[in-house]
């Protein structure tokens, strides 16, 4: 692997922590349950992360789980481009690049708590 893919591969790493670090410390106020979401991430920075939200808070942490209430399906890439906003979850949805299996319903409710602008419309 060159020095440029290494360190293409270590920011996207590093930008994916952020990522889960800033679904941690936003919280989940509005969480009446526990729901466990598993992302299975593809791609060159592939791995599974387990987000657990909770009515006390959010955790996430990587694991070779395989139980979760949903489990989410995409490219770490596409992942980061919908937390930045140059990707529209809900296009990434109906172009099938993100896959969703388990409750359905669980995952409308991440969207909304997670990331309201995406949830309206």
């Amino acid at each position: 692997m060159g020095t440029a893919a290494a360190s293409s591969s270590s920011s996207l790493v590093e930008r994916l922590r952020q990522i889960f670090d800033a679904f941690a410390l936003q919280g989940a106020a509005s969480a009446t349950r526990s729901t466990r979401y598993l992302f299975r991430l593809t791609g060159p920075s592939a791995g599974s992360i387990l987000l657990q939200v909770t009515p006390h808070g959010v955790t996430w942490t990587p694991t070779d789980t395989e139980a979760a209430d949903v489990t989410i399906k995409l490219d770490a890439s596409d992942l980061v481009a919908i937390a930045d906003g140059s990707l529209d979850g809900r296009l990434a949805l109906a172009s099938e690049k993100i896959e969703i299996e388990g409750d359905v319903e669980a995952a409308a409710r991440m969207v909304a708590e997670m990331c309201p602008q995406q949830a309206e419309g």
